[in-house]
């Protein structure tokens, strides 16, 4: 059979070998032929093979899940900085305008608190180094000393994680510590979008209107102010709160035009005195007003609508001097009556 197996169609069809080395010579070629043609059929049945082609179709999907998961990972980080860099860009240029209304009221202290903000989180921000020297130029160096840089350092954690922020936080809420609550959200924002943005914007809200009331009772009422301002913008104030604000306003106005108009000052001044006469010094602001406007009606020879600010003051509080300053206006105005009916 082996000898059979030598043999090709050539072979068997030519005409006989007798010589060996012929004979050895067409076996080879036989047997080496046949080599290549089993090769040649174990690759095609490997080729074809159920398990290579699922083998090769799974690699193939897991190359692709990887690559897919990369890929979002990549755009979700990229996502993530851009919502804080825009978080943080808008905090800045809301800053900036509320400061630019603030110049404009004259509470130049807050806005110089509001454009250090900027100038610290946004250097290059267009105009505000300007306006930062410019302001404080028209604050006295005696109330807020003018430093050389135009910068202010803030030591800002921007490394740590949310949770130890989230935990910072909390600690400082429970202990009604509000500065704290409201500096570390501030780095929180800025920082990271990795929180329950409903939850923290819900204490930044406490957090402001708290300190708002305590600022607007220790007397810093421009900028209780301003955090309840700040705070109406994350959801609507409560009445007591709404009511502190009221207050302050109306005393704030009677500040600003105190010896330019006595009238704003009285009439603001009243009206705090009806509905909280013991907030700070209302009435004995309101007295001290009623008795100056007085007194400059009666350099104006305005006797009657003297002897009414007279007569108003002396209802606060009775005072010997200005029991006579009171009847004088009284009879010069009726002075002032006859002649006129004359």
């Amino acid at each position: 059979m082996y000898l059979s197996a030598g043999y090709n169609q050539q072979t068997m069809n030519g005409p006989p070998k007798t010589n060996l080395s012929d004979l050895y010579s067409d076996r080879k070629h036989a047997v080496m032929s046949n080599a290549v043609e089993e090769q040649t059929e174990s690759g095609r049945s490997f080729d074809t093979s159920p398990f290579v082609i699922s083998l090769s179709v799974i690699t193939v999907l897991v190359v692709g899940l990887f690559l897919m998961a990369y890929t979002g990972y990549r755009v979700g980080t990229s996502q993530n900085r851009v919502v804080a860099a825009t978080t943080m860009a808008s905090e800045v240029a809301l800053q900036y305008d509320l400061a630019s209304k603030d110049i404009d009221m004259g509470q130049y202290k807050l806005a110089i608190e509001r454009l250090e903000f900027v100038v610290n989180t946004a250097p290059d921000y267009p105009g505000v180094t300007d306006l930062l020297d410019k302001t404080r130029d028209k604050v006295d160096s005696t109330a807020m000393p003018i430093i050389a840089s135009t910068k202010v350092v803030i030591v800002r954690q921007d490394q740590m994680k949310s949770a130890e922020r989230l935990r910072i936080i909390s600690t400082a809420y429970a202990n009604q510590e509000w500065q704290n609550v409201i500096s570390n959200i501030d780095m929180l924002k800025a920082s990271s979008t990795d929180y329950d943005h409903d939850v923290v914007d819900g204490i930044l809200f406490v957090a402001l209107r708290n300190r708002g009331i305590q600022r607007i009772e220790i007397g810093n009422l421009e900028l209780g102010l301003a955090d309840l301002e700040h705070a109406e913008q994350i959801t609507q104030l409560d009445q007591v709160a709404n009511q502190r604000r009221r207050w302050a306003s109306l005393y704030q106005s009677a500040s600003t035009f105190w010896n330019i108009n006595w009238q704003i000052v009285i009439d603001n001044l009243y009206i705090l005195h009806q509905i909280a006469p013991n907030f700070r010094d209302t009435t004995s602001k309101l007295w001290t007003a009623r008795t100056l406007y007085g007194e400059t009606l009666l350099k104006e020879e305005k006797y009657c609508l003297a002897e009414e600010q007279f007569a108003f003051a002396l209802d606060l509080k009775q005072e010997e001097s200005l029991k006579v300053k009171l009847m004088e206006s009284i009879a010069d105005c009726d002075n002032e009556d006859d002649v006129s009916t004359e």
